[in-house]
Formats: C-alpha cells, structure tokens, sequence
C-alpha cells in the first residue's frame, strides 16, 4: 500500500511536470482515495476507463491525457461529471 500524496509527490517530480510545457493540467486532477493499493493505466480519461477501473478495484488511475486542459473552462457537468460519478 502506498500514500496517495507520496505517490503523487513521486510521479510529479520523476515526471518534471512544472519543467515541461503544455496544453493540458498536469498532475492529480481528481483526489481520490488517501491510500493507493491498486493502480491503473490508459491513455485516455473516458467512460470506459474510469468503468474499467472501478471494476477492476483500482484505487489510482494514471492517464496520458487527462480531464483538464488549459484552455477548457473547468466545469464539472454533463459528461465530466458523470466520468467522476463512477
């Protein structure tokens, strides 16, 4: 089991998230639960993933391309909603 926050604090540096540009929001987008038992990978954060992850019991999910982008407002309605309802 690890600490959520550790993990995050781990992955932001080793990826160097503030040294890199980009048109997305970088790093933890949605807090989720404080200890990290099983993680899950993907390229896209879509229904499908968040569903997968639930079912498969993930507690972390690390994707390539994320919820929030620098240019989209930052509301959580409709389908985004619905992707952290799961």
């Amino acid at each position: 089991m690890v600490v959520r926050d550790s993990l995050v604090a781990f992955l932001d540096k080793y990826l160097e998230i503030d040294s890199i540009p980009d048109s997305s929001w970088n790093g933890l987008q949605i807090e989720g639960s404080s200890r990290v038992r099983k993680i899950m990978c993907a390229v896209d954060s879509g229904m499908e993933t968040f569903t997968a992850g639930m079912e498969s019991g993930a507690d972390f999910i690390i994707v390539h391309h994320g919820l929030f982008w620098k240019k989209a407002h930052p509301r959580i309605t409709g389908f985004a909603k619905e992707r952290i309802d799961i």
